[in-house]
């Protein structure tokens, strides 16, 4: 038989209480990990797209120089 945790049948009431404790600490800072996570994920994304956003302005100016410059003749 697999077992996961103390039951009634073989331990006090102290002892479930502490088990359920721990295991809902346990949760507590799994889920705040995952908040972090998805933080760190959102800025990261974000410093991303506001470099490409910062290259793509670069490149159309440059493109638009191009576009409005004189064509040399050829001799």
């Amino acid at each position: 038989m697999i077992r996961t945790g103390p039951t009634t049948d073989d331990c006090s009431a102290g002892e479930l209480k502490r088990f359920i404790a721990r295991l809902a600490a346990g949760l507590g800072v799994l889920l705040v990990g995952q908040i972090v996570t998805c933080i760190w994920w959102a800025a990261t994304i974000n410093t991303r797209v506001n470099y490409l956003e910062r290259t793509q302005v670069k490149i159309v100016d440059r493109l638009d120089g191009l576009q409005h410059r004189p064509v040399a003749e050829k001799p």
